[in-house]
C-alpha cells in the first residue's frame, strides 16, 4: 500500500463541515481505492497556510520516504518526508514508446544503441536484437554481456555489438539510455573530480533521466490512465507518480503495456506517432548508408 497526501486547504465552510472536523487530528487518514488497488490518503490540515512535516511524517509511517505529494508541495530539507520515486515505472513507459517506433521501421535497415554502464538491461539488450538488425551496447561491463551475446547467436542468429567506446553511438539511428546518457558514471566521476558527460547525440535519444540536458522523456501530462485509474486519481497528484505506485503495489497489466501519447524533448510534447515517423526515416538513413 501506497500513501497519498492531500492538504486540506481553507476553513470548512458549511456547519456540517466543521461539525466533522471538530476533534480531527491535525493530520488522518483515509482509505482509497483504484479498481482492487487500495492506498492510503493522508488528510493534513493547513495552519496559516502552512502544514505540519513532522506530524505528516509520523502519519505515513514508513511510507514517508515515497509519499506522492500535491504539485507545488515540496517538504522542507531534513524532515524525512519525501516524494515517490517514479523513475522505474518511467522507464518502462520508455521502453514501451521505443518498441513502439521501432515497430515503425524495417527491422533489417535498423540499428538502435542502448546505453548501459552498469549492465542492467542484458535482457532489453536481447529484445532489441529481435527487432533490429543491429544492436549496439554502450557498457563498462562488457564481461557480464558475453553470455547475452552468445544465447543471443543461439536464439537470433546474430550477436550483440558491446563496447565501451561512445563512438558507438554515431551509426545508430535511435538510442535508449534507460537511465540518461551517463548513468551512474556521473557518481563515479564525481568522486574521481572529472567528468562522465558525454556529448549529447543527434539521433533519436530517448533517455530515462527526466531531468536531462538532452534527449526525449515524458512527464505526468504525457499520459492518460486506463480505469479505474483515471477516475481515481486524487487531487493535484502527478499521473505519472500515481500509476508508478500503482504499478509498484500490484503490477497491473494495463499500466505495464500502456504507452505515453507524447514525448518531451527540451520541453516541447511530441506525439508518439511522429517520433515513430522519425525513427523510421532515420532507419532509412542509417540502412542506406550501412548498404553503401
Amino acid at each position: 500500500m501506497f500513501a497519498v497526501l492531500q492538504p486540506a486547504l481553507g476553513k470548512p465552510n458549511r456547519w456540517r463541515e466543521r461539525l466533522l472536523a471538530f476533534g480531527r487530528p491535525p493530520v488522518w487518514i483515509e482509505e482509497g481505492r483504484a479498481g482492487d488497488i487500495r492506498f492510503a490518503l493522508l488528510r493534513a490540515r493547513c495552519k496559516k497556510g502552512r502544514l505540519s512535516w513532522n506530524r505528516i511524517r509520523r502519519a505515513a509511517g514508513r511510507e514517508a520516504g515515497r509519499l506522492l505529494l500535491p504539485e507545488g508541495c515540496q517538504p522542507p530539507p531534513g524532515c524525512g518526508v519525501c516524494g515517490y520515486d517514479n523513475s522505474d515505472y518511467r522507464r518502462i513507459l520508455l521502453q514501451n514508446a521505443f518498441f513502439h517506433c521501432m515497430a515503425s521501421c524495417e527491422p533489417r535497415l535498423l540499428t538502435v544503441a542502448l546505453v548501459d554502464w552498469p549492465a542492467r538491461y542484458c535482457e532489453l539488450a536481447v529484445r532489441l536484437l529481435a527487432r533490429a538488425a543491429v544492436v549496439r551496447v554502450l557498457t563498462d561491463r562488457t564481461d557480464i554481456y558475453e553470455v547475452y551475446t552468445e544465447r543471443a547467436r543461439a536464439e537470433l542468429g546474430a550477436g550483440l555489438i558491446v563496447t565501451d567506446d561512445v563512438g558507438c553511438l554515431e551509426s545508430a539511428a535511435a538510442v535508449l539510455a534507460p537511465e540518461g546518457l551517463t548513468g551512474r558514471r556521473r557518481e563515479a566521476a564525481r568522486k574521481q573530480g572529472g567528468q562522465a558527460l558525454i556529448r549529447p547525440v543527434n539521433q533519436l535519444f530517448f533517455s530515462g533521466r527526466a531531468d536531462g540536458l538532452c534527449g526525449m522523456t515524458m512527464d505526468g501530462a504525457c499520459i492518460r490512465l486506463p480505469e479505474p485509474y483515471e477516475s481515481a486519481l486524487p487531487a493535484g497528484i502527478d499521473r505519472l507518480d500515481f500509476a508508478a505506485a500503482l504499478y509498484d503495489s500490484a503490477r497491473p497489466k494495463s499500466l505495464a503495456r500502456m504507452l505515453p501519447l507524447y514525448i518531451c524533448k527540451e520541453g516541447l510534447r511530441i506525439p508518439l506517432e511522429t517520433a515513430a515517423a522519425l525513427t523510421a526515416q532515420a532507419a532509412l538513413r542509417s540502412g542506406g548508408l550501412r548498404g553503401g
